[in-house]
């Protein structure tokens, strides 16, 4: 189907890290809005943002490793 654009690794480690990042800020603003579970959403917010900073170090070695190998 071509999907893939050939060779382009930039476009493939994009790929693999975008399901990596931690969940959206819009998500503590909508609990905002609606009234409901506020203070959860913001905790929630407050630790996924804190590992992401070693989970998104370790993925990003991971993905180049991964990337390398199949050039």
């Amino acid at each position: 189907m071509g999907l893939l654009v050939g060779g382009d690794q930039l476009y493939r480690f994009v790929l693999l890290l975008q399901y990596t990042t931690p969940s959206a800020i819009l998500l503590g603003a909508v609990a905002s809005l609606r009234g409901y579970a506020v203070r959860e959403a913001s905790a929630l917010l407050f630790w996924q943002h804190i590992c992401a900073v070693f989970s998104l170090s370790f993925y990003t070695i991971v993905f180049f490793n991964l990337l390398l190998s199949y050039i």
